[in-house]
């Protein structure tokens, strides 16, 4: 697997995760402020998601510049395996940094 196809992939579903957050905002029933009062908190929530999400898309996308080789992960006992959390003993990297031996 090349490194573009994980960026590709992981810009992918950031894009998904921002457009479910799109569509879960509600439209005010009214056409006056008082309407868009109760819609305040759930618009500023969704502003400040936004900024989480685009600091960590920025992050990956820096983080991905440095990688060298990404290694396929082959069969479905694998997959299950880099499912559980990466601090269990023996886990190896999927991406090798500048440097790095995998």
């Amino acid at each position: 697997m090349t490194k573009n196809r994980l960026e590709s992939f992981s810009d992918g579903v950031l894009a998904v995760i921002i457009t479910i957050m799109v569509l879960e905002m509600k439209v005010p029933h009214g056409a006056d402020l008082a309407a868009i009062g109760p819609l305040l908190p759930v618009f500023a929530s969704y502003v400040l998601s936004f900024i989480f999400i685009g600091v960590y898309w920025n992050n990956h996308h820096h983080l991905l510049h440095t990688v060298t080789h990404v290694r396929a992960v082959r069969g479905g006992r694998d997959r299950v395996a880099r499912a559980r959390p990466p601090a269990r003993a023996g886990s190896r990297p999927i991406a090798v940094l500048d440097g790095g031996r995998a």
